[in-house]
């Protein structure tokens, strides 16, 4: 407000020739324009420079601290990674050959593409959950990218049929570290169950194991078609898979008996079921196509 008074002053002095409002008084002239002049330099200019420097240094600060949690964030994630990966490596001694993946996070690298999908699609083998609070989960699959990305759906979790569901559920997979034992493509189901006892039997004894029995293909709310039969199966009508509802964690059709009778029976294309089946792409963004029985998941009580 002082500012401006001087300033109309100034103005309404000017504003004609000769004398106006200051009776001719020029020093009190050159008084009110140095005055002025202090005042909207000191007063206006500079605050907002000094407002402006500490409003820039404020973001400044706060973008470093997001910068420093987000390395922080990262360099703990790699040292869990480097520990996980330098712990009991001389330790396993698998009864059959397979090479060891280790991931940390899964569920945020679970996608098509990433390197999980790379390693686990198709696969045979051994998938171990290892929780930041110690609990361990072991299970296996002939495709364990399908099997594996099962876990994530909330509605699996929800089940709640089995211990390890009720877990994730509760405390989530934040630090999560997957382990997954690729084997031979050629792999027998007898070799990959004999592969999951091996693991089952050196982490059942753990105080924190989250697996309930100590077999292999352990106790489900599932039937399971014996291996002879769907042996059979498969070579009198093809290869037989199940189809699970993700939204309700339910197995909705026991078993395909072919891929063929699929195709006939829900008309689906042949490239969209091998899709499905191959790569664990929901059918329909709601349906998951196994190969395998998914134990996690609710079932019927008939059996084939």
């Amino acid at each position: 407000m002082i500012g401006t008074a001087f300033s109309v002053l100034i103005r309404l002095e000017l504003s004609a020739p000769g004398v106006q409002f200051l009776a001719g008084d020029h020093q009190l002239f050159n008084v009110i324009v140095s005055a002025h002049a202090l005042i909207m330099i000191f007063f206006m200019v500079f605050k907002n420079v000094i407002l402006k420097y500490y409003i820039l240094n404020f973001s400044n600060n706060q973008l470093n601290l997001k910068i420093w949690n987000a390395r922080k964030e990262v360099d703990s994630i790699i040292d869990l990674n480097n520990k996980f990966k330098n712990s009991n490596n001389n330790s396993d001694n698998p009864p059959f050959p397979a090479k060891k993946h280790i991931f940390v996070n899964p569920q945020n690298i679970r996608f098509s593409g990433g390197p999980f999908f790379k390693v686990a699609t198709c696969s045979k083998g051994i998938y171990i959950f290892k929780t930041p609070l110690g609990h361990t989960y072991v299970g296996s699959s002939i495709n364990l990218f399908v099997r594996v990305n099962s876990y994530f759906y909330y509605s699996i979790l929800k089940s709640g049929t089995r211990a390890v569901l009720v877990h994730f559920l509760k405390h989530g997979f934040d630090g999560v570290v997957l382990t997954l034992y690729i084997m031979e493509p050629n792999s027998s189901i007898d070799q990959v169950l004999k592969m999951e006892q091996y693991f089952l039997d050196k982490h059942f004894n753990h105080p924190l194991n989250l697996n309930k029995d100590n077999i292999a293909l352990g106790s489900g709310k599932h039937y399971t078609m014996s291996e002879k039969a769907k042996q059979r199966l498969r070579v009198q009508r093809g290869i037989s898979f199940y189809i699970y509802d993700v939204t309700t964690a339910s197995l909705i059709y026991f078993c395909f008996l072919s891929k063929t009778f699929a195709q006939l029976q829900i008309n689906i294309d042949h490239r969209t079921l091998n899709d499905c089946l191959n790569n664990g792409s929901l059918y329909l963004g709601q349906f998951i196509l196994s190969l395998e029985i998914i134990t996690e998941m609710q079932s019927y009580s008939e059996s084939i």
